[in-house]
Formats: C-alpha cells, structure tokens, sequence
C-alpha cells in the first residue's frame, strides 16, 4: 500500500543562510520548487522515500546583485547545473513525530551524502480540503562539499563569508493518491 503526498510549493518555503563577515546573517529562499514523500507504511514515514528539486537559478536573497553573483560559475553556476536535488535513501524515525532523512544532495553537478533532521506535524481535513501533513526540515552543508569556494577576505585577513550553509524547509504536502 501507498500514498503519495507532494508539495504544495505556495504553502511551502526553501529557505538557507550563511554568515557574512561573521555577524549578520544571509537569508534566501529557493522560488521554484516541487518534491514528494511516497508513502508506503500507513503507520508512519520510516518506510517512505522523498525527493526534493528546485531551480538554482530561483535563489532569493532580497539582493539582486548577491542572487546574480550566487548563479554565476563560480557559485551555483546554473547554466550548466539547473537544479538542485535531494533523493532519500533512508529515513530513521526517532520517536512518532521525529525523523532522520539520509539521502543525497546534488548541487553544482556534485552528489554528497547529506543527512537533514525532519519535524512531522499532522493536520485533519480542514476547511481548505484533504488531510495535509508539514513537514519542518534543517540540515547544514559545506559549500565547499559542491566546489563552491570564496575566499575573499577583508585588509586584516578576515575570511568575508562562511562556509557552512544552514538548510531550513517547511514543506506542506498533499495527498496526490490514496493507499492502493
């Protein structure tokens, strides 16, 4: 039996931030966006497998010139890397409202092994239609894992922005199919 749930991308965000010049940070969001969970134990996710993909080139950061820099070459380099990927190969419930989801993750054409932590929570039919489950997901991953680098430093030889990027999901998902 299986169920298939896919994201609602207007109720739904992609978020991520990095440090510059180790104070503020760097928000942004990825616009375009479309994954699924495939459910396969009506008990619970830890069965289940979930792909995520979104369009590189829809980075937001609210700094036009910040995105431009972010899709060219030597960031996300989007014209020959468009989207970013993560497959699930495993998910580990931790307790019923808690997951792990191993997979991986592919930006810039490079595919690493990544683990994210996942907060399920469940919501009955509402007004707005069928029964809808959202999911809270973090991760953190090294730029330089995926050949992003940037070494630009400031006149006393501080390093101007983090390597360490911080993934932070809410991903509200529908029933596309019911348990066969």
């Amino acid at each position: 039996m299986k169920k298939k749930w896919k994201v609602a991308m207007s109720r739904s965000q992609v978020g991520f931030n990095l440090y510059h010049l180790n104070i503020p940070k760097i928000v942004g969001q990825l616009e375009l966006f479309s994954g699924y969970v495939l459910q396969t134990n009506p008990d619970g996710f830890q069965d289940a497998s979930f792909r995520l993909q979104a369009k590189a080139s829809s980075v937001n950061t609210r700094n036009q010139e910040r995105d431009s820099k972010l899709c060219s070459p030597e960031f996300l380099d989007v014209g020959n890397h468009p989207d970013i990927v993560f497959v699930s190969n495993r998910i580990v419930q931790i307790d019923p409202a808690h997951y792990i989801i191993k997979g991986n993750l592919s930006i810039t054409g490079i595919s690493k092994f990544a683990s994210l932590t996942a907060h399920l929570g469940i919501t009955a039919n509402d007004q707005n239609g069928p029964t809808k489950i959202v999911f809270e997901i973090t991760g953190q991953l090294l730029s330089t894992d995926y050949g992003m680098r940037w070494y630009e430093e400031t006149p006393e030889g501080t390093q101007t922005w983090s390597h360490v990027v911080s993934l932070h999901m809410f991903l509200e998902l529908l029933p596309e199919e019911p348990f066969e």
